[in-house]
């Protein structure tokens, strides 16, 4: 392929294997990124980069002009959703106002596609697994943000004649993880925890459920989203385990690996009890295919972390501090 693809927050998790796919596609390929949520250690050279944050809509205006991409992904996010209560503000600007002003410059600069990411948040607490025809009833502002997400883009699409495609992720997991956030990222945490010796927490009974999924079965149906007219599709893995099946099973990684740690509960968080997605949309439309192994892929970022600066733990600035849990607190 010639033609250029700008990913917004290109050098998180997703956005890192993304870059890679595209760029050994022959795509040329520009990134944005604030690093709030990344390292640069993750970027691809191949990769053109600007250090911006993208809320800034003047700012992401000037570097389309200059690089006049022909596609885009908004993959940035500040994607800690539990915390988004006490980070109601940042929500909206890391979740929404980012993909606005994305929004904004695609139809100034008349890109041909934008594919929008969205999170399996919206469904809320409705009967799992999810299909993409349930109606948004999230129970935190993160999912509240990705709802009112999705709506812009319709909006644009119709004002405009933007065309779109809207991805719902969830619990996508590998090397370049932001395995230092305090946050989210369950297997991150874990992983961290045990590599300093300390406990594993979990949070409540540990009988919530999740599909952790690999990030390396992501790329090839969000390359393919360019050039189908799917609207809207849910993707990750099919699999869900409890979490404290998948806390077991970093607690013996580290075991082998020499580390003497438990599994700790402590209070449990304001969160979706069972949360995974039906994922037959994308396998038809898109061929996707799910291979996620659950142990290999947390060795993967076991031996992955190993090798990666252990640097300090950043903290949020908290908006509001009423309530928080116990292990939030600085």
């Amino acid at each position: 392929m010639s033609c250029k693809v700008l990913i917004g927050g290109g050098i998180g998790l997703c956005g890192s294997w993304l870059s890679r796919h595209l760029l050994d596609k022959n795509y040329k390929v520009v990134i944005l990124d604030d690093l709030s949520e990344s390292y640069i250690e993750n970027l691809d050279s191949r990769a053109k980069f600007y250090l911006v944050d993208i809320s800034d809509y003047k700012k992401v205006q000037q570097i389309f002009d200059i690089e006049k991409p022909d596609y885009v992904y908004g993959m940035q996010s500040h994607a800690a959703e539990l915390l988004s209560h006490w980070m109601r503000i940042d929500c909206y600007k890391n979740n929404l106002l980012t993909e606005l002003s994305l929004i904004n410059a695609c139809v100034n600069s008349n890109v041909k596609k934008i594919i929008g990411f969205s999170s399996m948040a919206i469904y809320g607490n409705q009967l799992a697994p999810f299909t993409e025809d349930m109606l948004p009833s999230p129970i935190d502002p993160y999912g509240e943000a990705k709802a009112s997400l999705e709506k812009d883009h319709e909006l644009a699409k119709i004002h405009y004649g933007l065309d779109f495609s809207i991805v719902r992720p969830h619990n996508f997991q590998g090397p370049f993880v932001n395995w230092l956030n305090i946050y989210r990222n369950f297997v991150g945490i874990a992983v961290r925890k045990a590599l300093n010796n300390e406990n594993i927490l979990v949070y409540g009974d540990g009988l919530q459920t999740r599909a952790i999924s690999d990030v390396k079965f992501l790329c090839e149906p969000l390359e393919k989203l360019l050039f189908t007219d799917l609207k809207v599709v849910n993707i990750g893995a099919d699999k869900p385990y409890k979490i404290i099946e998948i806390a077991e099973i970093i607690k013996n990684i580290a075991s082998k690996d020499g580390k003497n740690i438990s599994i700790e509960h402590r209070e449990p968080r304001h969160e979706v009890k069972h949360a995974y997605c039906d994922h037959q949309l994308a396998k038809d439309k898109l061929n996707f295919k799910d291979e996620t192994d659950i142990e290999k892929l947390c060795y993967e970022i076991y031996c992955w972390a190993k090798t990666q600066p252990m640097r300090e733990l950043k903290w949020a600035d908290y908006e509001i501090t009423k309530n928080l849990y116990s292990y939030w607190v600085k």
